[in-house]
């Protein structure tokens, strides 16, 4: 039929519309999809991310532990050096000490090693792991007391400065005084503690191998006076105590004394023949007579007694 003026001819889609609206909805759910999967990747990512920051947090805050090891070690070093810290080599053999439980946390601590270069006594190796969680970070450094060597020379004399102070070993016995005249006593290597020394006549003091004496009083030697077999300066070592400023010390004659005698706050005196092959320390050191001193430079290797507070502090260039 015509088109009348006024009416309007509408065509229906027919099928075509159907496929349309079918390519709308595939449309809308690939969006989706990719939408969902994109989604799904960066929650993926976001805690692959949190794990990667807990990790580096983890191993930062182990290193902090492991300065922590450090930080008690050298503690302890000036505190309790009466106690002994056990000499344990890294790695190979268990810590010295280990952290307290819960201190640094439920699941962070450190593991300390402590030993001494061989043959230095004032060169130490210390190492420290410290652990937090599944993290376990090392640090590394040899330590060294900042107040420097008790025998640094042949003759020192400290002018009556007590630094740093000696201080008696707990639980050493004294044997009273030690007096000989003419006949030799021999004392075999160990740790002793006497009142005073006073050799005269034609006995000796004859040592064998290393020994450390402390002498709370006097030391007066005339004649050969102490004989150390093994010639070697640094097996006899001779301390007295820095809080007894009346203590006088005379070696006289023509004896031959091996060893180190440290006392800076009495006056040493070494009269005639006499030769020290070694290093004395006092508040002064007078030689007259032909008297000589002789530097053994193995002292050099000889530290500070347990018991003196001493700041041992980081080498420079150790830390690893």
């Amino acid at each position: 039929m015509p088109m009348e003026n006024g009416d309007l001819q509408i065509q229906k889609a027919g099928p075509r519309a159907g496929r349309d609206t079918g390519s709308v909805l595939m449309v809308v759910l690939w969006g989706g999809l990719v939408l969902m999967t994109l989604a799904g990747a960066a929650v993926s990512l976001g805690g692959a991310s949190l794990r990667v920051q807990n990790t580096v947090r983890d191993r930062v805050t182990a290193v902090y532990a492991a300065e922590s090891g450090l930080s008690e070690a050298l503690y302890r070093l000036k505190y309790r050096s009466s106690e002994q810290i056990p000499g344990r080599t890294h790695p190979g053999e268990d810590p010295s000490f280990n952290s307290v439980t819960g201190l640094l946390g439920d699941s962070a601590g450190y593991r300390v090693w402590v030993w001494d270069e061989p043959g230095n006594e004032n060169l130490k190796h210390l190492v420290s792991e410290g652990t937090v969680g599944r993290s376990t970070r090392r640090v590394k450094i040899t330590s060294s007391p900042e107040e420097g060597l008790p025998f640094p020379g042949a003759l020192v004399e400290s002018g009556g400065v007590i630094d740093p102070r000696i201080i008696l070993p707990t639980g050493l016995a004294s044997s009273g005084q030690l007096l000989i005249r003419d006949t030799d006593v021999t004392i075999t290597p160990g740790t002793y503690l006497y009142d005073q020394i006073d050799s005269a006549g034609n006995g000796n003091l004859i040592l064998t191998g290393r020994t450390t004496l402390y002498i709370a009083g006097d030391i007066k030697i005339t004649g050969t006076g102490i004989i150390n077999t093994t010639l070697q300066a640094e097996n006899l070592i001779i301390f007295v105590p820095t809080d007894n400023t009346d203590v006088e010390i005379d070696l006289r004659g023509g004896g031959a004394f091996y060893g180190g005698i440290y006392a800076p706050s009495a006056d040493i005196d070494v009269v005639g023949s006499q030769t020290v092959t070694g290093s004395l320390v006092g508040s002064s050191v007078n030689l007259s007579g032909g008297a000589s001193v002789t530097y053994d430079s193995d002292l050099a290797l000889v530290g500070y007694p347990p018991g003196t507070e001493l700041d041992w502090i980081a080498n420079p260039g150790s830390w690893e």
